[in-house]
Parts: structure tokens; C-alpha cells; sequence
């Protein structure tokens, strides 16, 4: 089991940061233009955490440190909680369902990494 969540979780954490990467960079050096109004700095957002996805997925490969998943899965949470609030006027209704998809990922990331550790502790 250690070694299949070991290739579950690489495997999301990477597809879901590479994803947030090639859409967001495509909106951010205007290669794509959403049919929707978007914030940027949320565009940006998605993006930086991209990234760290990937760098996060690199590093469950080498051990199932469970407190990097967490870190992202609660910086997405905080995201969606202040677009439901501040800027529960200004949103598209795909950014919100985009950051639930992305949080319900990481859940299962955090979860699949958290029995890792659990069994090679």
C-alpha cells in the first residue's frame, strides 16, 4: 500500500499543480482569455501554488512528510473562505468550483500522505 499512496499522491499533487500552472500561465501571458470576468491576482495565485505543487510533489516522492499537503490544502481553504467573503461579488462562479476541486484534492493527498507516514513511522 506504502508504495501505491506513494505514487497516488505524487501523481495528484503534480497533475494538479501542472494543471494550475499551464492554465493559469496561459491566462497570465494572455495565450488564453476565460469567457469570464477573473481576478488576477487570484490568476497569480493559482499559479504560485502551482508551482509549489510541483515542488511538493517532488518531495512526497522522496518521503510522506504530510505537513506540506496540509500547508497547501489550508492556504486553499483560507483562498476559497476570503472569495466567499471580500470578494463574494467579483468571482466567477469556475473559480470557486476550481478551488473546491483543488482543496478536495489535497484532502486526498493529505489523507493518502498522512497513512504513508503513519506506516513508515
Amino acid at each position: 500500500m506504502a508504495n501505491l499512496g506513494k505514487i497516488i499522491s505524487t501523481f495528484l499533487a503534480a497533475l494538479i499543480g501542472g494543471l494550475s500552472v499551464l492554465a493559469g500561465g496561459s491566462v497570465l501571458v494572455n495565450i488564453t482569455a476565460p469567457n469570464y470576468q477573473f481576478l488576477e491576482w487570484l490568476v497569480v495565485y493559482n499559479v504560485v501554488l502551482g508551482l509549489a505543487s510541483l515542488l511538493v510533489a517532488f518531495k512526497l516522492w522522496q518521503a510522506a512528510n504530510y505537513k506540506l499537503p496540509a500547508a497547501i490544502l489550508i492556504s486553499h481553504i483560507a483562498t476559497l473562505a476570503l472569495l466567499l467573503t471580500v470578494f463574494s461579488k467579483e468571482v466567477a462562479g469556475e473559480s470557486l468550483r476550481a478551488m473546491s476541486f483543488r482543496m478536495l484534492i489535497w484532502t486526498i493527498v493529505l489523507f493518502i500522505t498522512y497513512l504513508r507516514n503513519k506506516n513508515e513511522n
